[in-house]
């Protein structure tokens, strides 16, 4: 068997072009991962029956060099698609979200800004004075911890995810839509 000079390259370049692994390559060709690395070095030499499927690997190689690669199928962007509207889903449910932190928010405030008078009304009345004075403490704790959780910070970090998210879509989509040549 002759050593053909002009193998060991085109092998390397085979698996280049196609992503193949020596054991892929030696698969196709009907030889041992082994033969295939000797070949990459130098070493040794294909059988034909081996050389006429490189051929056959090899043809696109001196084809391609002169022609753009053609375009994707059309079921090929159909991921960027799902993930176009699963961006859009995500950004609608905190939109929800959002609505909700800034509802709870404002009752929050509310209970705030109702306790100076009712505790004004405790000190002055008082006829139920540590049960009604517990709860309003109660109140108010639970008013600052929320407001803590869904107040200003909050919401701004939703507001930003939302953005995002928002942006993101619109970004796959201008995308999608420069690859189509729209």
């Amino acid at each position: 068997m002759a050593i053909s000079p002009a193998t060991e390259p085109l092998l390397l370049a085979v698996r280049a072009y196609y992503g193949l692994a020596q054991q892929e390559l030696a698969d196709f060709l009907g030889v041992s991962r082994g033969l295939v690395a000797l070949v990459e070095t130098g070493r040794r030499a294909l059988p034909a029956a081996a050389e006429a499927r490189l051929a056959l690997l090899s043809a696109p190689l001196t084809t391609s060099a002169n022609c753009p690669a053609p375009p994707l199928a059309a079921a090929s962007w159909e991921p960027l698609h799902l993930h176009q509207r699963k961006c859009l889903r995500q950004a609608q449910g905190l939109r929800q979200e959002l609505i909700q932190l800034q509802t709870q928010a404002t009752q929050y405030q509310r209970r705030l800004q109702a306790l100076p008078a009712l505790y004004q009304a405790l000190l002055t009345t008082a006829p139920d004075g540590p049960g009604l004075e517990a709860w309003l403490q109660k109140i108010e704790t639970q008013a600052r911890y929320g407001l803590a959780e869904c107040g200003p910070a909050a919401q701004t970090l939703l507001t930003v995810r939302i953005a995002a998210l928002e942006f993101e879509a619109a970004e796959t989509g201008r995308q999608l839509a420069a690859a189509r040549g729209l």
